[in-house]
């Protein structure tokens, strides 16, 4: 059954393919950059998290540890991903990213990495240090792996469907990317949405339950070369159900409460970033994360998240030499709040205080860089439809 998405640990799979479904070889790749790595003993399951110089990350929609390598059978101990050529910053991490190296620079060439295991003296103790070193003369034996582009769809399904398949094929082919129907079974991941990564040569998917004969299932669907997300709607007069597709990821809430917040005079705009703490799991796939709208009535941005929510960061939505934001702010009740931006601390983030109720005359400087003042909410501020359009309200699966 599907699970409610909640306060949980965030567990986001990368279904590695098999190489075989292309033929291109690597050094015909024009888009990617072969990052090869010595894994230390100890060290399962390697993943890759990378980004470029702007500070976009390539799997910003899988979330930390990022995206996982391939072991490669003909090379013991060493793993391999391709990434997107325009990164230019990695992290090798594993052990469910409990163990990291330190950032390193990649220029688009294919690289392999070793690293190197060090203890060193730190101000709580000694500590492990995992120091990468990239070289772009190749460590390893036979021919460089097969490059296979992907992309990831994500589905949100109807409540009465257990789980999500996926059938997907190339249209212009025939050719199917799976053995027989339905298809492949999709990951559930804690918020609700259905995953999955299928090669880029599939233009047409179906989203199914998993169910052979007489089985709920899509009209054909017609996807692109990147990353979609398809919402699952109402059955037709066929009985097979429509769904619409995005680009970006809809923001669903089964279950969640309200933030009105009160930004600096001048800032011209508010954004809000959130995610669950420590997993990592957020609610925007890239930063600044999702302008909130300003309401009149109240003078207050409001802005509806997930009870998963526990940490937040407001800004005002600016990437360059204006971006201003606040501290990391924790969130420890999952219920309708004011967040008032306070002052610059030295560090140049703005302190916040919350509070259950709105606070008429604002003190010049919060009390810490987190305060909450309780009290007992009454006559909380109701917000029009309008207010939340990108709110997408549904049922709250069992």
């Amino acid at each position: 059954m599907k699970k409610v998405f909640g306060f949980m640990f965030g567990v986001l799979f990368a279904m590695i393919l098999s190489v075989s479904l292309f033929n291109v070889q690597a050094d015909e790749v024009e888009q990617a950059t072969l990052v090869y790595v010595e894994a230390p003993d100890g060290w399962e399951a390697p993943h890759v998290w990378t980004w470029d110089d702007d500070g976009t990350g390539a799997y910003a929609n899988l979330g930390w540890p990022g995206k996982a390598m391939v072991e490669d059978q003909d090379n013991p101990g060493w793993y391999y991903l391709y990434v997107p050529e325009n990164m230019t910053n990695v992290i090798i991490n594993a052990n469910e990213g409990s163990v990291q190296t330190a950032a390193f620079a990649i220029s688009g060439d294919n690289v392999w990495v070793t690293i190197v295991e060090e203890v060193v003296a730190g101000d709580d103790g000694d500590e492990t240090v995992y120091t990468p070193t990239a070289s772009t003369t190749q460590a390893t034996v036979g021919d460089l792996p097969e490059y296979v582009p992907t992309k990831y769809v994500y589905a949100y399904v109807p409540v009465d469907w257990d789980t999500a398949g996926i059938w997907a094929w190339n249209d212009a082919s025939g050719e199917g990317i799976y053995d027989t129907w339905p298809g492949q079974e999709m990951t559930l991941l804690d918020d609700g949405w259905f995953m999955i990564e299928i090669p880029d040569s599939a233009d047409k998917i179906i989203i199914n339950n998993l169910v052979a004969t007489d089985g709920e299932q899509t009209v054909d669907l017609v996807v692109g070369t990147e990353n979609v997300y398809v919402q699952v709607g109402e059955a037709n007069d066929d009985g097979k159900y429509e769904a619409t597709l995005t680009a970006e990821k809809p923001v669903i809430i089964e279950d969640g409460f309200t933030i009105y917040i009160s930004v600096p005079e001048d800032w011209t705009q508010a954004n809000l970033w959130a995610w669950s703490h420590p997993d990592g799991t957020g609610l925007y796939t890239t930063w600044p994360g999702e302008e909130i709208t300003y309401d009149q009535e109240s003078g207050y941005y409001v802005v509806m998240v997930p009870t998963w929510v526990n940490r937040v960061i407001v800004n005002n939505g600016s990437t360059g030499d204006d971006a201003a934001q606040t501290v990391d702010t924790e969130i420890t009740e999952a219920s309708d709040f004011y967040l008032y931006v306070g002052d610059a601390n030295d560090e140049g983030k703005f302190t916040t205080t919350i509070s259950a109720e709105p606070i008429v005359d604002q003190p010049e400087e919060p009390a810490s860089s987190n305060t909450w003042i309780y009290g007992v909410v009454g006559g909380v501020l109701l917000v029009g439809a309008a207010v939340v359009t990108f709110i997408i309200f549904n049922k709250k699966k069992a």
